[in-house]
């Protein structure tokens, strides 16, 4: 009788162990990927010249490469408020709570995407999304992590020890907040009609929207000290062979080489509507000098991920603040700095000891634009795209228009333009950048003739329509609509 009955245990026991077994499985099939019928989009992950392509280390091609992460939400979804802690709202304009704000964000962006090395469609069930139509052209995606070209740095902007440009690369992604906005802008893109147009009107994200961008420099350790600690957790990417003969417009044909690249900074832009603009914007830097991990939730020993320090937040323009710069009698006061103590020196003794290191000392990273801030290039963001920065020569009253605490509105009350004539695209630079590839592809915009996507060893789209509606320039705009501007992001 009781060997029966441990029988009857053990048998049972065995049972269940096979119900847990397929259960997990189950569960880990639908995380690895999801049923092709709920997935409504299907944009190239990437598109180089064959030549380029082909060029491409045999150990690259046959490694995975960058797939695009484009099942965006079919409705708004209601996830609890990142800045959110312990039931309270913390305070971004708060000297004693911009950090932990920070904080709170960054822990919210990292959680899940540390774990799948930022292959952002393997989180579940908190999901991620990239912006569609950046493989388009010079600065598009390359094939190994999905990199848009950014900004080259400057001799000397990094740390005095770099003597030479270096190359920056980036990508973004959005929570699934910002991935539904992403998703209606382009609905019909393609599917099922060709010559369906992206809806750039319905551009205004929900509260709680988060996007993180991450910059990586090819500038090395002995350029710039401060980038140590990063071995084995370098991202490779498939970048210039040299820097383009225009930093700012390179050639989608220049020959390119496989390159170790090191994180420098992390971005953050975050929907908070209670910001006179609507939006929060920080930035972090890399500092390969630290010993212990600023944040109690992040294991040092672990991930270089851990050792991204605060450098500030900003949530308006400071429309008061000159041009010139700031004075003791005239600082930023939409900008919040953290701690200096905490920024690489090396970083700081390159920029003169300041943190702020945007137009007249607002917010800004290391490898932005210094005429212009965080907020203010991004409120840019626009359909058609115009400048991201006052142009040279303006006259100083007239850049001030670039530092506004522009809100786009709400898209059922009406939404604001930044720029009279165009379509506001509440601070998302990745659908200006997407619209603007879009657009030049279909030959809307005479800039590059010949846009058929390459053979890859990825899905990718029908050849471009040359024959569709052209949106036009804006009625009453005197502008001419820009094709680049040096970041997708």
């Amino acid at each position: 009788m009781a060997s029966s009955v441990v029988k009857y245990v053990v048998v049972a026991a065995a049972a269940l162990s096979l119900v847990v077994v397929v259960v997990v499985a189950v569960r880990v099939s639908r995380q690895d990927s999801l049923p092709p019928q709920e997935c409504l989009y299907n944009f190239p992950p990437f598109d180089l010249p064959p030549e380029i392509m082909c060029a491409l280390p045999d150990e690259n091609k046959n490694a995975p490469l960058f797939e695009l992460s484009q099942c965006y939400p079919q409705q708004s979804t209601d996830e609890p408020l990142p800045w959110v802690v312990e039931g309270r709202e913390l305070d971004y304009s708060s000297p004693s709570e911009a950090r932990a704000y920070l904080e709170a964000i960054l822990k919210y962006a990292y959680a899940g995407n540390l774990e799948v090395n930022w292959v952002v469609q393997r989180n579940l069930p908190v999901r991620w999304f990239h912006a569609p139509w950046l493989h388009f052209g010079g600065t598009g995606r390359e094939p190994l992590h999905g990199l848009t070209y950014e900004l080259a740095s400057a001799p000397g902007t990094l740390a005095k020890k770099q003597e030479r440009h270096v190359q920056n690369w980036a990508v973004s992604v959005y929570n699934a907040r910002g991935g539904f906005v992403l998703g209606q802008v382009w609905k019909g893109v393609r599917h099922p009609n060709p010559n369906t147009l992206p809806h750039p009107e319905v551009a205004v994200f929900p509260n709680g929207t988060v996007s993180i961008k991450l910059l990586f420099t090819e500038a090395t350790e002995g350029e710039v000290p401060y980038l140590r600690g990063q071995e084995g957790f370098e991202w490779q990417a498939y970048i210039y062979e040299k820097l383009p003969r225009d930093p700012r417009r390179p050639n989608p044909t220049d020959r390119r080489r496989v390159e170790r690249l090191r994180l420098l900074q992390v971005d953050v832009s975050v929907r908070d509507d209670r910001s006179p603009t609507r939006w929060v914007f920080g930035t972090f830097v890399y500092n390969g000098y630290l010993t212990a991990s600023p944040y109690p939730w992040c294991e040092l020993k672990e991930s270089p991920w851990c050792k991204v320090v605060p450098m500030g937040l900003m949530w308006g323009n400071d429309p008061t603040l000159t041009i010139e710069g700031p004075t003791p009698a005239n600082p930023p006061v939409e900008s919040i700095f953290i701690d200096a103590g905490m920024l690489p020196a090396e970083l700081l003794e390159a920029n003169g000891g300041r943190m702020g290191l945007g137009r007249g000392g607002r917010l800004n990273g290391p490898v932005d634009d210094r005429k212009s801030s965080c907020l203010s290039c991004h409120a840019t963001a626009s359909w058609p795209q115009f400048d991201r920065v006052p142009p040279q020569g303006l006259a100083t009253d007239k850049q001030m228009y670039w530092f506004r605490n522009f809100n786009v509105g709400t898209a059922s009350s009406g939404k604001q333009s930044f720029w009279p004539g165009t379509e506001a695209l509440d601070y998302s630079l990745q659908l200006s950048s997407g619209l603007r590839n879009f657009h030049s592809c279909r030959g809307t915009m005479p800039v590059i003739a010949d846009c058929q996507p390459t053979p890859i060893p990825t899905p990718t789209p029908a050849p471009c329509p040359d024959t569709s509606p052209s949106p036009g320039t804006p009625a009453g705009s005197t502008f001419r609509p820009q094709v680049f501007r040096g970041s997708d992001n």
